[in-house]
C-alpha cells in the first residue's frame, strides 16, 4: 500500500501549482514589462522552493554527488585525448591562419608553408588515433605523482 502524502508535501504541491499559475498569468497580461519581470522573478521563490525541498527529500542531491565523485565515471583514455586536444589546437590554429590572411598581416608564403606544417600534423594526429583508442592508463607525468 502506497503511503500517503504528508501535510508539508500537498501545501508544497499547491503552492507550486499555484505559483506557476500565477506566474503564467503575470507574464500573459501585466503590462509593464520592469513589473512584469519583478512579478515574474517574485514567483520564481514559491515554484523553486518545492523543488528544492524535493531533491533534498528524495535524495536526489545524494545520487547527484555520488554519480560525480565515482570514480569510475572519470575521464579515461588519456592517449586518445591528448592526441584530440592537439588536433583542436591545430583547428584553431588554422582558424587563426584563416583570419590572419584576410587582414594581410603576413606574408603569404608564411601563412602556406604554416598552413602545410599544420596539415602535416593533423594528418599524423588522425593516424595515430586508431592506435590510442581504448588505452585508459594515465600518461606517464601523471602516473609518477608530478
Amino acid at each position: 500500500m502506497a503511503s500517503r502524502p504528508g501535510f508539508h508535501s500537498v501545501f508544497l504541491g499547491i503552492l507550486f501549482v499555484s505559483a506557476v499559475m500565477v506566474d503564467g498569468l503575470v507574464l500573459g497580461f501585466v503590462e509593464p514589462a520592469g513589473t512584469r519581470l519583478l512579478y515574474g522573478l517574485l514567483l520564481l521563490l514559491p515554484i523553486m522552493w518545492p523543488v528544492v525541498w524535493l531533491t533534498g527529500h528524495l535524495g536526489l542531491m545524494a545520487k547527484v554527488r555520488e554519480t560525480v565523485t565515482d570514480p569510475s565515471r572519470r575521464r579515461q583514455f588519456f592517449k586518445l585525448r591528448a592526441i584530440t586536444v592537439q588536433l583542436l589546437e591545430d583547428v584553431k590554429r588554422l582558424n587563426w591562419l584563416a583570419f590572419d590572411a584576410k587582414r594581410a598581416v603576413r606574408r603569404e608564403e608564411d601563412i602556406t608553408e604554416e598552413l602545410a606544417a599544420i596539415k602535416r600534423r593533423m594528418h599524423e594526429f588522425v593516424d595515430q588515433m586508431p592506435a590510442a583508442a581504448g588505452f585508459s592508463e594515465p600518461p606517464p607525468e601523471q602516473r609518477s605523482g608530478h
